[in-house]
C-alpha cells in the first residue's frame, strides 16, 4: 500500500470514529488543548504519549459538535501528519500489509491510546488466538484418534496413602502380555523394576536418566513423561494421578488417560481425584468401575506434640520419620540427632535415586533409628514408619512460604503405620501450632481437585511466530472445563536464557529447528541451579558440533560445599542423558554409569561421615541456633551488635537522616 492511500484511508478512518463519538466541550478550553495536542504530533511525541491518538479523536468529535472550522483544519493537518509518521514506522519496520488493513478498518483500534508497537503486538497475538483456535480442538480428547477408536475400560483404584491401591493394580500388571507402569518419579520406577524382578516378570525401566533393558520384556515400568503414544498395550497402570492438577507436570497424566492405547488402564489416585477422573473418562467415552481402597492401619493423631529442640533422645523412637522441608533443614536434623546418639537415614530431593535406596536400606536393616525427610517420603516410598513427625509445617513451595496443604499433609501423614509390621501408625508435630493444623487435615473433608492440566500442542510450532510469543498466547487462552494450561514459565525463562547466551539464535526459530527449540526448552532440569543451566545451554548451543554432547565433569566449585558439589555433578550426568537421548545424541553408556557409581560412593562416604557441619550455628559466635531460626545470629550476639552499633552510630549525609539508624529486626525469643 502506497503513502498516499494509506494516508487517506487512515483520515477517512479517524473521521468515521469522530463522527461515531458523542463527545461535548467548553469552547474557550477547547482551542488551547487542539493547540498543544496537535504540536505534539508534529513534534513526533506520539511513541512516548500514545494516549495523543485517542485525544485527538474525542477533540475531533467535539469540533465536529461545535462546527468549528478553524480547529477541524487543524485536527485533519494533524491526523494527516500522524498517519504519515505511522506509515513511515511501518515501512522502516517492514510490518506486514495484513497488518495496515487491518488497523485501518477498525477505527477503534486505530485511534486506541496505545504506541503502533502495542498495537502491532496486540494484532499479532490476535491473529495468533484465531490460528491457534483454527489448528486446536476444543475438546483435548479428540487430539488422540486411535485411542477414540479403541474400547478401552479404566478401574479406578481410590483410597488414601497406605491403603494398598497401587499393590493391587500390579498384580494385575504382573499377569500383562504387554503392559505399562507409568510413574511420577525414578524412584518408583525403579521400585516396580526390582518388584517385577522379584516375581519373574521379565521388566524394562525408562526414565528420562537411564535405560535398563530386559529381554523379552512383558512390561515397562515408565516415568509418566517417557510414555511413547503410539505404543499399544494390554494393561496400563497409571498411578499417583492426582498430581493431574500439578502446575507444571500435570498434563502428563492426561495426556496419558486421554490418549494410551490399551484396552485396560488402572489408574492410582487420592479421593480428591476421583470427580475429575471420572468427567475425563466419560468425556472419552470409555467406560470405568470405582474399586474403594481403605487404609490397612488405623492413623492415630498423637495427643502432645514431640519437642525437636531438647529431649531428642528420649521423644525420637525406633521407626520414627521425621518431616523438614529443605535439604539444609533434613541435614541440620540429622546433625542434631546425631549429637544426642540416634542415628539417621536421610531422604531428600537431590540425593540421587541409589543413594537413596542405600538410605532406605540401612533403615530397614536397623542400621539407623529413624529417618529424616523431606516431603519427598510422601510419593510412594516404602518405608515401615511407624510414626510421622513433622518437623516444620511451613514450606517454601519456589514462590513464598506457605502452609502446608490438606492434600500434603494426607500425604505425609499417611505413610505412617506400615501394613503388615505395624497394627497401627501415629502422626505429630514440632510443636502445638502444628499439632492443630494436622489434626484440622485429618478431620475435614478432603476438596475435590477442580482442574487438570493441558500441556502445549507441538502442532502449533508449524505457526510463523516466535516460540516465546505462541507459548505465552497459548496459555492466556482459557481452556474448556475440567481443563486449565500447564505454567509455561520455565520453558520461557529457558528460551530467554539461550536466546540471550546463543549466537546463533536467530537462525534457530526457522523452520524445523523450532521443533528443536521446544525439545530443548521443555528439557526436564533443576531451573535453580546456574550450573545446571549454563551446562544445558552449553549442549544447546553445541548439540549439532558432534554425535555425541560433551562429557560433563566434576568440580568441587559447583556448589557451595562438597556434597552439593557431587549432588549437582549427579544432576549434570542426568541431564547429559536426557538431553542426548532427547536430542538424539549417542551416549556413553559405560562411562556414564561408571561416573554416577563413583559420585554415588562419593556422596555415600560424605553422608556416613559426621554431619555436624551441617547443624545451623551463629555466625558470630559459633553457639547452636533453634531450628527454625531464620536469622543466622544469636540473641545475645544480636544483642551485642546493637549496643556496639548504638556507642559508634553511623553519620548520615544530610538530607538522608530520615532513612538513618539501624534496621529493626524482630526476632523469636
Amino acid at each position: 500500500m502506497d503513502k498516499a492511500k494509506f494516508t487517506d484511508r487512515y483520515c477517512r478512518a479517524y473521521g468515521r470514529y469522530a463522527v461515531s463519538l458523542k463527545k461535548t466541550g467548553k469552547q474557550d478550553k477547547l482551542q488551547k488543548k487542539v493547540t498543544t495536542a496537535c504540536q505534539n504530533i508534529r513534534d513526533g511525541k506520539v511513541l512516548k504519549m500514545p494516549s495523543l491518538y485517542a485525544h485527538i479523536a474525542v477533540l475531533y468529535a467535539i469540533a465536529l459538535q461545535t462546527d468549528d472550522q478553524s480547529m477541524l483544519k487543524k485536527i485533519k493537518d494533524a491526523v494527516r501528519t500522524l498517519a504519515k509518521q505511522d506509515y513511515n514506522y511501518i515501512q522502516n519496520r517492514q510490518l506486514e500489509d495484513d497488518f495496515c488493513e487491518y488497523m485501518l478498518s477498525k477505527p477503534s483500534f486505530l485511534t486506541k491510546g496505545t504506541t503502533l508497537p502495542d498495537k502491532y503486538q496486540s494484532y499479532r497475538q490476535g491473529l495468533m488466538k484465531r490460528q491457534i483456535a483454527e489448528m486446536v480442538t476444543t475438546e483435548p480428547t479428540m487430539e488422540y484418534p486411535q485411542a477414540r477408536q479403541m474400547q478401552r475400560h479404566f478401574i479406578l483404584h481410590i483410597g488414601p496413602t497406605n491403603s494398598g491401591k497401587t499393590h493391587d493394580a500390579l498384580q494385575m500388571l504382573m499377569r500383562a502380555e504387554h503392559g505399562t507402569y507409568l510413574s511420577p518419579l525414578r524412584l518408583l520406577a525403579l521400585e516396580v523394576y526390582d518388584l517385577m524382578a522379584e516375581n519373574q516378570v521379565n521388566c524394562t525401566m525408562v526414565t528420562g536418566e537411564e535405560t535398563l533393558y530386559v529381554e523379552n520384556s512383558t512390561v515397562t515400568s515408565q516415568t509418566i513423561e517417557m510414555l511413547a503414544m503410539d505404543d499399544e498395550y494390554d494393561v496400563a497402570v497409571i498411578d499417583e494421578a492426582q498430581m493431574i492438577e500439578d502446575d507444571f507436570r500435570g498434563s502428563n497424566w492426561v495426556k496419558a488417560i486421554l490418549g494410551i492405547r490399551c484396552p485396560l488402564i488402572h489408574v492410582c489416585a487420592s479421593q480428591d481425584a476421583e470427580m475429575i477422573l471420572k468427567r475425563i473418562i466419560e468425556k472419552c467415552n470409555d467406560t470405568y468401575e470405582v474399586v474403594y481402597h481403605e487404609r490397612k492401619t488405623e492413623l492415630v493423631l498423637e495427643s502432645q506434640p514431640v519437642s525437636l529442640k531438647e529431649k531428642l533422645a528420649e521423644d525420637i523412637k525406633e521407626g520414627d520419620a521425621i518431616i523438614m522441608f529443605s535439604k539444609r533443614a533434613v541435614l541440620d536434623m540429622a546433625a542434631r540427632l546425631e549429637l544426642s546418639g540416634i542415628s539417621a537415614s536421610v531422604i531428600y530431593g537431590h540425593l540421587p535415586p541409589e543413594i537413596r535406596k542405600k538410605e532406605v536400606r540401612k533403615f530397614l536393616s536397623g542400621e539407623t533409628r529413624g529417618v529424616v525427610s523431606t516431603d519427598t517420603i510422601g510419593m510412594g516410598l516404602n518405608l515401615p514408619i511407624r510414626r510421622i513427625v513433622f518437623g516444620e509445617t511451613v514450606k517454601f513451595d519456589g514462590n513464598e512460604r506457605r502452609v502446608l496443604k490438606q492434600q500434603e499433609i494426607l500425604q505425609i501423614a499417611g505413610r505412617a503405620g506400615r501394613f503388615g509390621k505395624y497394627e497401627k501408625g501415629y502422626v505429630t508435630a514440632g510443636d502445638e501450632e502444628g499439632l492443630l493444623l494436622i489434626d484440622s487435615a485429618l478431620k475435614e473433608p478432603l476438596k475435590d481437585i477442580a482442574y487438570a492440566r493441558l500441556g502445549f500442542p507441538k502442532v502449533l510450532l508449524s505457526l510463523d511466530h516466535p516460540l516465546d510469543e505462541l507459548l505465552r498466547t497459548w496459555e492466556s487462552i482459557p481452556a474448556g472445563f475440567p481443563y486449565k494450561k500447564i505454567d509455561v514459565s520455565e520453558m520461557l525463562e529457558l528460551y530467554r536464557i539461550l536466546k540471550k547466551n546463543s549466537r546463533d539464535f536467530m537462525y534457530l526459530p526457522e523452520g524445523d529447528n523450532k521443533e528443536v527449540i521446544f525439545d530443548m526448552i521443555s528439557c526436564p532440569l533443576d531451573i535453580k541451579s546456574s550450573a545446571i543451566v549454563n551446562k544445558w545451554c552449553q549442549y544447546c548451543m553445541d548439540y549439532t558440533a558432534d554425535v555425541s554432547l560433551t562429557f560433563p565433569l566434576f568440580s568441587a566449585r559447583l556448589g557451595s560445599n562438597l556434597l552439593e558439589s557431587y549432588e549437582i555433578y549427579y544432576r549434570m550426568l542426568d541431564l547429559y542423558h536426557n538431553f542426548s537421548i532427547r536430542m538424539g545424541k549417542i551416549v556413553d553408556e559405560e562411562r556414564l554409569k561408571e561416573e554416577r557409581d563413583r559420585t554415588d560412593e562419593r556422596i555415600t562416604g560424605i553422608l556416613a561421615g559426621s554431619k555436624k557441619s551441617y547443624i545451623k550455628r551463629c555466625r558470630v559466635c559459633g553457639k547452636v541456633l533453634q531450628l527454625d531460626d531464620r536469622f543466622g545470629i544469636c540473641n545475645e550476639c544480636y544483642e551485642e551488635e546493637k549496643r556496639r552499633a548504638a556507642e559508634n552510630p553511623v553519620k548520615r549525609p544530610s538530607g538522608r537522616g530520615q532513612h538513618g539508624g539501624h534496621r529493626k529486626r524482630h526476632r523469636r525469643h
